[in-house]
């Protein structure tokens, strides 16, 4: 019942923002409520509202004050001589402290590690931090750490202190969502070290490139990481369905979507997979019945909370794979459908994917209006498709790793400083982790030093 109250507060909110007085005067809350907390030295708050008021904007309809306000909140970060003055408003906030309490009730290994304990856990579940290559104190040369996901950049912030930690390493952050119009990067600017982040959305890389500051982006995202090897083609395996989504059971996934498309083509389709997992309240049962809405329950076999190797089975017997939402990260899924030879569709709406990505050779993108007869189109051309292909020479782990070693190693070459040691490969499967036992090996040899940077 949350789940179903939050989703259709947050479809509301987005289609009253469409109607031009009401986000005009969302935009004027936020700007006021951004410039009366600057008033009050509130920083890191007064920056949060400031950057909502971006992000509802638009990247091309960004208004005059608004920007005034976010060249204020730069300065803030930059022209302060060795202090982030937003960095240090958010170390004293009530989340922070928080955060830090939190992390250190987990035992130091895992305040370290950015990890959270688990009841069911395996060996070698790595955190949220990764070390990707160690600090050298014979040469100087900088390490590299790793964060995953966008809570983590602020848990990051708030249980290490960053002015010393930048001393010594470089930063790599994997963002979970799109929309780079967020306070939490503003944590890192002026930092004496570079902090490479990874984009993939276009208008997230663009963003970051203006700055022109120690932020650096990089077109690579969760997506990108995914290890080719655990999946092979089902160019020559029979197609039991015609159609495949992998996506949890969140109304945001869109699955109704599918469902009004698939009724109106149903005399054509033989079988849907949809493979998911219980999010946020909702179940199989909550998709089941949503199905049923359309009268096309018998063309679809549900898998819930089923192995990575029996995703990958249908995955192969399948000859489209489908990804509906209008908000995501560099989604996974549609990557371990292009190493299995599934070409995929996605919609011309979605925010988050590289589009880049979905071309001749992987898939096609959809609307809502086309939908039925782009998807069915997509089904009765499958062979036409060389995902796999395209896949193993553009991205993957490896390629990604060879992206991401080559981009530090030149700024590290560009600023004259030594480079001697590559990073450790890294692979998501689904979180990061190691992909060589050496590496993690190696690895393991700086974590204990990092105890020194945590915040008291």
């Amino acid at each position: 019942m949350r789940d179903f109250f939050k989703y259709y507060l947050n479809e509301s909110k987005e289609k009253l923002i469409k109607i031009s007085l009401v986000k005009q005067l969302y935009i004027l809350i936020c700007i006021t409520l951004s410039y009366l907390l600057l008033i009050i030295d509130k920083h890191y708050h007064a920056c949060w509202w400031n950057c909502r008021c971006l992000r509802i904007s638009g990247i091309e309809n960004v208004p005059f004050y608004a920007r005034l306000l976010n060249k204020k909140y730069l300065d803030m970060c930059i022209s302060t001589g060795q202090r982030n003055l937003i960095l240090d408003s958010f170390i004293n906030t009530a989340e922070a402290i928080n955060i830090r309490n939190e992390y250190k009730n987990y035992g130091i290994d895992y305040q370290v590690r950015l990890k959270i304990p688990i009841k069911e856990d395996w060996a070698g579940r790595q955190g949220d931090l990764l070390i990707l290559k160690n600090y050298n104190d014979n040469t100087k040369e900088k390490g590299v750490l790793f964060i995953q996901y966008t809570e983590s950049i602020g848990r990051f912030a708030a249980i290490y202190n960053l002015y010393n930690l930048a001393k010594y390493y470089r930063f790599v952050f994997e963002p979970s969502w799109w929309g780079y119009y967020d306070v939490l990067f503003y944590l890192y600017i002026g930092l004496k070290t570079d902090v490479i982040i990874e984009s993939q959305y276009e208008p997230d890389f663009k963003l970051l490139n203006e700055l022109n500051c120690n932020l650096k982006p990089i077109r690579l995202g969760f997506g990108d990481w995914v290890n080719p090897f655990l999946f092979k083609s089902g160019k020559n395996e029979f197609k039991k369905y015609d159609a495949v989504m992998i996506a949890n059971w969140q109304r945001f996934k869109r699955h109704k979507l599918l469902f009004k498309a698939i009724s109106k083509i149903k005399e054509k389709i033989r079988k849907i997979a949809l493979i998911g997992v219980p999010f946020a309240g909702r179940t199989i049962e909550d998709i089941k019945r949503e199905a049923q809405e359309f009268n096309i329950c018998e063309l679809i076999d549900f898998f819930e909370r089923i192995p990575s190797n029996r995703v990958g089975e249908i995955l192969r017997q399948s000859k489209a794979c489908v990804l509906l939402s209008k908000r995501e990260g560099a989604n996974r899924g549609i990557y371990e459908a292009m190493f299995s030879d599934v070409p995929v569709l996605i919609l011309d709406e979605n925010k988050g994917v590289n589009k880049n990505h979905i071309n001749d050779y992987t898939g096609i993108i959809s609307n809502q209006r086309t939908l039925s007869n782009d998807l069915l189109n997509l089904i009765e051309n499958y062979n036409a498709y060389s995902p796999r292909e395209w896949a193993l020479k553009n991205t993957g782990y490896i390629n990604s790793n060879k992206i991401l070693n080559e981009f530090i190693k030149d700024i590290a070459k560009n600023n004259g400083e030594p480079w001697e040691t590559e990073l450790f490969a890294k692979s998501n499967s689904p979180n990061a982790c190691y992909v060589k036992d050496e590496d993690l090996k190696e690895a393991e040899k700086s974590f204990e030093g990092l105890q020194a940077f945590l915040r008291k």
